[in-house]
């Protein structure tokens, strides 16, 4: 179905950039089993959905340790400085806690840079993350997340 339409959790999202566009339309399929006349009914419930992109002010970093890392001063800001610890995590939007942000890619089996990230995301999923004017032009920061979370179902 990708790239015109993509999983996310239990929708399904219309257009390969849909990561990017203000709004896109959204649909929940489900399917019931009729017990009566063994039939299967696919059920589609219409909607919109937005995905707006993290931004440092999502986290609530505290303002002296946010203007550290904005100013190159510390590269990781571990998770106990962040007002937000939680996050919905793609493309199952499974809830994960924030270990850390940091400036620069974790290493990855296999995923040594923002490109090969993209190419990983694109082939794995289908999905489109955001590319820059330059091709090796990476995100202003890394979230950095641990699955998981105790006490949470």
């Amino acid at each position: 179905m990708s790239p015109l339409w993509n999983r996310v959790g239990p929708y399904l999202m219309e257009g390969r950039l849909f990561l990017f566009r203000p709004s896109v339309a959204a649909l929940e399929p489900r399917l019931y089993f009729e017990p009566e006349s063994g039939a299967v009914r696919l059920a589609l419930r219409a909607g919109r959905a937005r995905f707006p992109g993290l931004t440092l002010d999502d986290f609530q970093l505290e303002a002296r340790i946010r203007r550290r890392f904005e100013e190159g001063a510390v590269d990781t800001v571990p998770g106990e400085y962040l007002g937000l610890r939680e996050v919905s995590v793609l493309p199952r939007l499974t809830r994960a806690a924030v270990a850390s942000i940091t400036r620069e890619m974790l290493p990855s089996p296999g995923i040594r840079s923002w490109k090969e990230m993209r190419r990983y995301w694109k082939n794995m999923y289908g999905f489109r993350l955001q590319r820059g004017e330059d091709e090796d032009e990476r995100p202003p920061f890394y979230v950095n997340v641990v699955f998981g979370i105790q006490g949470k179902k």
